[in-house]
């Protein structure tokens, strides 16, 4: 509950709240499950036996990208933690102030 005057912020901010939950990204389970398929995928790549050096480039390859990938991963992962932590602060902040109103 908040106090009319204050009434205009709290439906703002609830809304970016709001529309932060309901991003179809923000589902960081699947996040978390495409991590841990990525990083098996990279340990089963590295513990191959050695085999040529032109097919040893080509893993080396895909190593590359697939870490690229998993940190990309990881970059949109704590992005959306802070989204989250963000959103929280400021809903924190308005029930602060909506109980002193």
């Amino acid at each position: 509950m908040v106090s009319r005057a204050r009434l205009a912020e709290a439906e703002e901010i609830l809304t970016t709240i709001g529309s932060i939950l309901n991003d179809q990204d923000f589902d960081t389970l699947l996040l978390l499950e495409k991590l841990q398929t990525l990083e098996v995928k990279l340990r089963e790549q590295r513990s191959t036996p050695q085999p040529g050096p032109s097919v040893l480039q080509k893993k080396d390859g895909t190593a590359a990208s697939v870490e690229r990938e998993l940190l990309d991963l990881r970059r949109t992962l704590v992005l959306q933690q802070t989204a989250l932590a963000t959103a929280y602060v400021q809903l924190s902040r308005l029930r602060g102030n909506g109980s002193r109103s």
